[in-house]
């Protein structure tokens, strides 16, 4: 059975535990540890998600709390991160790359590592290279879905020319709209 088969490879080592978290300056009792763990449980997945709390921001790559947090990042078994505010806005020197969304609003809210292709030498050693951190920015997409449902239950078009909107704000939430309602909305609807 395939739970058999995610056993298997849990016990041969196959499937070696990461460990994610969310990033908060402080722990205001976040449901994320409970919620992916129960998730993770579910599915005989052998990972753990747990808090990351650094109250200092990290604007300062040379604070303890950068140091704590690239020592988390930059450890084997890191999975992935979820961040929260104050980091959202400073994290860009601790990651190797971002996405475009991530870059255009200038905010990460989500941490992947993935393996590299060609180390730093050139070298294809894909094993022995340390991963890729990527950030990325995924409100957008979940502001786009929004509008989405209310312009569906309103019988309305999804087509840009027939939409307009008035985005009241001026941190990452408020680019992550603004990024949403043109160049996402663009990427969703093939529209340029």
């Amino acid at each position: 059975s395939p739970s058999e088969a995610l056993e298997a490879r849990v016990a041969w080592g196959a499937l070696p535990a990461k460990k994610y978290a969310v990033l908060l300056a402080s722990d205001f009792g976040s449901r994320s540890p409970a919620m992916h763990n129960a998730a993770f449980n579910a599915c005989g997945l052998p990972h753990a998600y747990s808090v990351l709390e650094l109250p200092e921001a990290l604007a300062d790559p040379t604070s303890p709390a950068a140091d704590a947090f690239r020592a988390f990042v930059r450890a084997p078994n890191f999975g992935g991160l979820s961040v929260t505010i104050p980091h959202k806005e400073v994290l860009r020197p601790y990651l190797d790359e971002l996405t475009p969304a991530a870059a255009a609003i200038g905010a990460v809210n989500t941490v992947t590592p993935t393996p590299a292709v060609v180390a730093p030498d050139g070298v294809a050693t894909l094993a022995k290279s340390p991963p890729v951190l990527t950030g990325d920015n995924t409100d957008w997409i979940g502001i786009v879905r929004c509008v989405e449902a209310a312009l569906r239950r309103g019988g309305r078009s999804l087509e840009a020319k027939h939409l307009k909107a008035v985005v009241v704000g001026s941190g990452g939430t408020a680019r992550a709209a603004c990024y949403a309602l043109t160049a996402g909305w663009a990427e969703r609807h093939g529209e340029g």
